[in-house]
């Protein structure tokens, strides 16, 4: 499989360069929240405008660079509305429409006085407010490093495994998931977990309840990478226990019948075990997986690749990065999102060259060309990239033959563009 555009978009110059996996895209706009495991937690909101799919000016003609149109806004938490709320590490978060929820986290050092939190929270991407969220239900116990998707369509917001507490004795007879003991009182976990969002308009409280699955459920564990495509939930790698043993495996949860697929008799190029990545879906049929933290045996390895999932296949599919420039940093403590147009942005987290001090990365993987229409705008707007100007002028050519109906054996049917 070939990826249509992998581009490295560089480093974006930030007042307070993020490391976490609680951001969410809105729109065009990345938040983020807060977050950072290395300095403690930043409580500021941070907003990237993405460059919009609308043509600017004709007569610009300025080259300008990758990020001429990004806009950054940095607003620390005395400038919010109200004050960030949730001052936690480990967060995960989860777009709902227009809005922005977020669950758990730890406050405390790494084995050192940690607790951790099952809070809800919600931003309001138009006012930038802030706001602890009532629940109600059977909501999951305290834990941070969970994995979080949501659904649109039914307003919802799924929690899947984390590293925190266990249950009561009594809920334990209540719930399938299982609860493995990695240090004294510090438990991983395979619980799925639902919020219902659908009253918070109305009431200002959100439902929790248990998803009681069947089926063969992932091993416990924490900081796996997690994502929705079409009411099938996936689940890739994460960490098992304390002593560094992460997966690669990949399980798929139907989200209506609340049955765990056991792992995927998964093909192709596989990649190597991993937590702190990140999996998104592209298009109707594709997941991209990107970085993530890996251990040989003796040491950590921070990753650098890109994967794609081809679901209707079960098949993996590593991308050439090797033509990237700027070349692609080994990056874990990032996130991922599809955007409207269906490319996958990959931004912030930690690099080896970058900390938390300098910049933050963007990554964008387009993995089907761009519509007829919307590859129109990028170039007429200027955002566009070289390939983009050759497939626009190719398709073109072979439009201009089919209504001259002139016959060309070197320019067959772009069927994949169509």
């Amino acid at each position: 499989m070939s990826v249509n555009v992998c581009r490295n978009l560089g480093q974006l110059e930030m007042e307070r360069p993020f490391v976490t996996k609680s951001s969410c895209i809105v729109e065009s706009t990345i938040y983020n929240l807060g977050g950072c495991p290395w300095i403690g937690p930043e409580e500021g909101l941070q907003c990237i405008h993405l460059p919009p799919l609308k043509p600017r000016c004709p007569h610009d003609q300025d080259p300008g660079n990758d990020f001429k149109s990004v806009q950054i806004e940095y607003q620390p938490a005395w400038l919010l509305t109200n004050p960030n709320p949730l001052h936690v590490r480990g967060s995960a978060a989860a777009a709902v429409g227009s809005d922005i929820f977020y669950f758990g986290g730890f406050r405390g050092i790494y084995s050192e006085n940690v607790t951790y939190q099952n809070t809800v929270a919600h931003l309001n991407p138009s006012t930038r407010t802030v706001s602890l969220v009532n629940t109600l239900g059977s909501s999951p116990t305290p834990k941070s490093r969970v994995g979080m998707c949501s659904n649109v369509e039914l307003k919802e917001c799924y929690v899947f495994g984390g590293v925190g507490e266990r249950p009561s004795q009594t809920e334990s007879v209540q719930t399938p998931a299982s609860y493995l003991e990695i240090m004294s009182g510090t438990y991983v976990n395979n619980a799925v977990h639902v919020l219902d969002t659908g009253d918070y308009a109305s009431t200002g409280s959100c439902t929790w309840r248990e998803m009681l699955y069947t089926g063969y459920a992932p091993d416990p564990r924490y900081n796996p990478a997690f994502t929705n495509r079409n009411n099938i939930a996936y689940v890739f790698g994460g960490a098992c226990n304390s002593t560094l043993e992460f997966k690669n495996d990949l399980h798929r949860l139907n989200l209506e019948s609340a049955e765990w697929s056991g792992a995927l008799p998964v093909t192709g190029e596989l990649p190597p075990e991993r937590c702190h990545a990140s999996l998104a879906p592209s298009s109707t049929s594709l997941l991209v997986l990107c970085g993530g933290l890996g251990y040989d045996g003796t040491n950590m390895n921070f990753r650098n690749d890109i994967f794609i999932f081809q679901t209707d296949l079960l098949c993996w599919y590593c991308v050439n990065t090797s033509h990237i420039q700027p070349p692609l940093e080994s990056l874990y403590e990032h996130h991922s999102f599809k955007n409207p147009i269906g490319d996958v942005y990959i931004v912030g987290g930690c690099t080896l060259t970058h900390n938390t001090d300098q910049a933050t990365p963007i990554v964008r993987v387009r993995t089907e060309p761009l519509s007829l229409q919307n590859l129109a705008l990028q170039v007429y707007g200027g955002i566009a990239t070289s390939e983009d100007v050759e497939s626009l002028k190719y398709l073109f050519r072979w439009l201009v033959r089919q209504i001259r109906m002139e016959p060309c054996s070197s320019c067959s049917p772009p069927h994949a563009w169509m």
